[in-house]
């Protein structure tokens, strides 16, 4: 259970303090929402916004996960990941997007 809560909080603390990070790289490196002319006006303003923030939750969770199961195979808490936890781990990335 502390191992659940361990992954929780790092995976929320990765993505706080990544997402700003990930979004700066994407605008600098023009990786922005692409707007069609014939569209409505007002969504002209959303043009060059990043839309791939969900990479930076879905690595935040993968590493959280990998890193708690490490940490408490070290201590000695836990045999590994579980195949379960492993298996839901896949369909996370598979959902989201996957290896293109």
């Amino acid at each position: 259970m502390i191992a659940l809560l361990l992954a929780s909080v790092l995976a929320l603390l990765l993505s706080l303090f990544l997402a700003p990070l990930f979004a700066r790289l994407l605008v600098k490196r023009n990786y922005g929402q692409f707007i069609r002319e014939y569209g409505p006006e007002s969504h002209h303003t959303k043009r060059g916004t990043p839309n791939m923030g969900g990479v930076v939750i879905i690595g935040s969770v993968v590493v959280a996960y990998l890193a708690t199961h490490s940490i408490t195979m070290i201590f000695g808490a836990s045999t590994g990941p579980s195949p379960s936890g492993l298996l839901l781990l896949m369909v996370t990335v598979g959902m989201g997007g996957g290896v293109p």
